[in-house]
C-alpha cells in the first residue's frame, strides 16, 4: 500500500505501433471489480467507479511516451490505471488496457 498524501507521481508510459488520441485515468474502484466493463462505465460517468483523475492527448507511431496525470492526492481506496486508444486511421480498434489494482491507504 502507498500513502496517498505522498504519492506524487501520477504517471504511465505508453507506446503505440501508429499514431492514435489516448484517454489516461485512475478509476477509483471503491468494492467494485477492475473489469473493462466497469472502468468503461466509469469513463461515461456512469457505475460503482469513478474517474479520480485523467488527461487525453496523442500518441506517435514508434517509441515510448510518458504519460502524466493532474499530480492532485486522492482519497484513500483501491484505483486501476486505464488507458483508452484509438487509432487515428482504424478507429474500430480502439483498445482499453487497465493495470494491476493497487491501494492508497
Amino acid at each position: 500500500m502507498r500513502d496517498a498524501q505522498h504519492v506524487g507521481d501520477w504517471s504511465l508510459n505508453a507506446s503505440a505501433a501508429e499514431g492514435a488520441s489516448y484517454r489516461a485515468v485512475l478509476v477509483s474502484l471503491g468494492s467494485a471489480a477492475a473489469t473493462p466493463e466497469i472502468v468503461t462505465a466509469a469513463l461515461a460517468g456512469q457505475g460503482p467507479a469513478q474517474v479520480a483523475l485523467s488527461t487525453a492527448g496523442k500518441l506517435r507511431a514508434g517509441g515510448q511516451q510518458a504519460i502524466a496525470l493532474p499530480q492532485r492526492p486522492v482519497k484513500a481506496g483501491r484505483y486501476v490505471y486505464a488507458l483508452q486508444a484509438v487509432p487515428t486511421l482504424a478507429p474500430a480498434r480502439a483498445q482499453l488496457v487497465l493495470s494491476s489494482v493497487f491501494s492508497l491507504r
